[in-house]
């Protein structure tokens, strides 16, 4: 996790919901090698990671949660777990355990009103 996610995570007043096992489907990344992403990455460096998380869910090891954060609403914006999210994806998994956080209550009703047939 990095250093200015963790502060943030301990200094602000934010608004948790989850964990749940939520469809991979409605998030973006940002981090990657990719043009344009928040964090870019390294090919080579991601390749390895992205490697090494696909043996590690073939051999069926937990990993830990993904964290989502609407950043801005409604795009569901992986803050945590960007390597996770894509080796998950890449393995052809569906959904996965995702712990989410707002910024304020509005739009964690937001949320809850838009996946409402999801989070039961």
């Amino acid at each position: 996790m990095a250093k200015g996610m963790r502060k943030r995570l301990k200094e602000d007043k934010l608004y948790w919901f989850g964990p749940i096992n939520f469809p991979l489907a409605e998030f973006e990344r940002c981090c990657g090698p990719e043009t344009g992403m928040e964090y870019p990455e390294a090919k080579n460096k991601w390749t390895r990671r992205l490697n090494a998380l696909r043996k590690a869910i073939r051999n069926g090891e937990k990993l830990p949660v993904v964290i989502v954060n609407p950043r801005p609403w409604p795009l569901l914006s992986v803050r945590d777990g960007n390597h996770r999210y894509e080796a998950l994806c890449l393995e052809n998994k569906k959904k996965y355990w995702t712990l989410f956080w707002f910024d304020d209550k509005k739009d964690k009703q937001k949320f809850k009103q838009k996946y409402k047939n999801l989070i039961h």
